[in-house]
């Protein structure tokens, strides 16, 4: 949901096919839903200032077209802009800035190449009337969550993005002015990943990329499907395990000579 209280909702091109005239492609023609970022009131309203387009066909609900496959969107806190993580095919996935009406290229333009072979897919990494990426990632990191960080337990840490990544386990810090990613970290390479014990020893790795309401930020939280953490400077935590009820706790790395041990509301993992 934006500032406004509109709801923002992704959709992917649908794996259509890459065969012939790229400018042809569904996710190049606003008419349809394949490769759009959606903006609707919530009840499925469409908003009155949504983009007006030149062709008749366009659907009024699309706000931005020419995308791949979104998978994080997150609204700056600051300036209300929506942010938005993209899968691209073998290299060339993007962080994008989402802008009413605007075309953002796919498949004609990108940095990406085919999954088999290395075969080039794009005609250009640029065309005009097209947006440019604000972030790409080469090789992929298979974009998943998204969030400005927006509590007050690491002042260094406002108004990053972070990104999480399937592919290595990942999440990136990236440092942001305005409509621009002017840095980038990689914090430790084993986070992002779902809550997985580490083969050996008593640690446990989680994907962190969505923080506590309210902006007070847990050491750690982990839904019971074994989804979506919460970020803390050092994102590997202790665990412990009771062979007479299999239950666990964590507690943050390093910690475990004492204190008060969080208890783990997720399954058992073997």
């Amino acid at each position: 949901f934006g500032a406004e209280g509109h709801l923002f909702v992704t959709s992917g091109d649908r794996y259509a096919s890459l065969n012939g005239d790229l400018a042809a492609h569904p996710a190049q023609d606003a008419s349809n839903h394949d490769g759009v970022i959606v903006r609707l009131h919530d009840d499925g309203r469409v908003p009155d200032d949504n983009p007006s387009w030149d062709r008749q066909d366009a659907r009024p609900e699309v706000w931005s077209y020419g995308h791949r496959n979104p998978q994080g969107l997150a609204v700056h806190p600051e300036t209300d802009a929506v942010w938005l993580t993209e899968h691209g095919p073998a290299g060339g996935d993007e962080v994008n800035v989402s802008k009413p009406g605007k075309n953002f290229g796919w498949p004609v333009i990108g940095y990406g190449v085919n999954y088999r072979g290395r075969r080039a897919i794009h005609a250009s990494t640029h065309a005009e009337g097209m947006e440019q990426p604000v972030h790409i990632w080469i090789p992929s990191i298979a974009p998943s969550g998204l969030m400005f960080y927006t509590g007050d337990r690491f002042p260094k840490w406002r108004g990053s993005l972070f990104a999480g990544g399937l592919a290595g386990s990942r999440i990136d810090r990236l440092s942001v002015e305005g409509n621009r990613v002017v840095a980038s970290e990689n914090p430790r390479a084993r986070s992002g990943s779902r809550a997985r014990s580490s083969p050996g020893t008593r640690r446990l790795h989680l994907r962190g990329d969505r923080q506590s309401p309210g902006k007070s930020d847990a050491d750690c939280e982990i839904g019971a499907d074994g989804g979506l953490g919460r970020q803390v400077p050092l994102l590997e935590l202790d665990l412990a395990v009771s062979q007479a009820d299999r239950s666990l706790a964590l507690a943050p790395a390093g910690s475990t000579g004492g204190g008060t041990r969080r208890p783990w509301c997720g399954r058992w993992m073997r």
